[in-house]
């Protein structure tokens, strides 16, 4: 798959700009610690849709001591810039705090636990589709006018195709929670319902209604 052209550079700026962001974070939360953030060299896929998004993560880890007030800090120094914050308690460990900021598509996040010194701060740059959506090739037609059995005539369906007009052969079609569905037409068969791949139907087994397809046969 081709990148779409822009949407890495892009990807990288939102990178640099997430570290310069809790690099800021981090100072407000413990002031004149260090905060050195991770960031991979890479985006990471953020699901299975079709096509899928990508984004940067980021991880930061500062050494504080136990200060109950930080969590405060964190919520205060997001809100007071524009982020919509929330903050919750974790129920399987109420020991553990979790700020939460997100901004256009960005979130960072301080991990703060009680009788434990240390602060994990999380980033994230918005999801983006960063490659083109490259279309499988379309099958060649089964069957053409000039290579029809003898009595038989084009699928009125697929017209000479032989696979299925609604999925052009896939199986599916794009849809649901991971981006592609089963095709309602073929039913992930992938060949035409109505020749069954022939791309032909003879017009000695046409049936009532397949011949009101075929007008000129009277």
């Amino acid at each position: 798959m081709a990148e779409i052209d822009g949407v890495r550079q892009w990807l990288d700026r939102a990178a640099e700009f997430l570290r310069g962001q809790l690099q800021w974070f981090g100072g407000q939360i413990a002031p004149g610690a260090v905060t050195h953030v991770a960031i991979p060299a890479h985006p990471s896929r953020v699901d299975n849709t079709d096509p899928g998004r990508y984004r940067f993560e980021a991880v930061a880890n500062l050494t504080w001591r136990d200060d109950p007030t930080a969590v405060h800090r964190a919520a205060h120094a997001l809100r007071t810039t524009g982020w919509t914050v929330d903050m919750h308690r974790d129920p399987d460990f109420p020991t553990v705090v979790t700020v939460v900021g997100t901004k256009d598509g960005y979130r960072m996040q301080a991990r703060t636990e009680e009788g434990y010194g240390g602060i994990v701060l999380l980033g994230e740059t918005p999801d983006i589709v960063l490659y083109e959506d490259d279309p499988l090739p379309t099958p060649s037609p089964a069957v053409t006018p000039e290579t029809l059995s003898p009595g038989a005539l084009l699928c009125y369906e697929c017209d000479g195709l032989g696979h299925c007009p609604v999925c052009k052969g896939r199986g599916w079609t794009k849809g649901g929670s991971t981006g592609r569905i089963r095709c309602r037409e073929c039913l992930g068969s992938k060949v035409c319902p109505v020749c069954g791949g022939a791309g032909e139907l003879h017009i000695a087994d046409l049936t009532d209604e397949a011949r009101v397809h075929y007008p000129d046969l009277g």
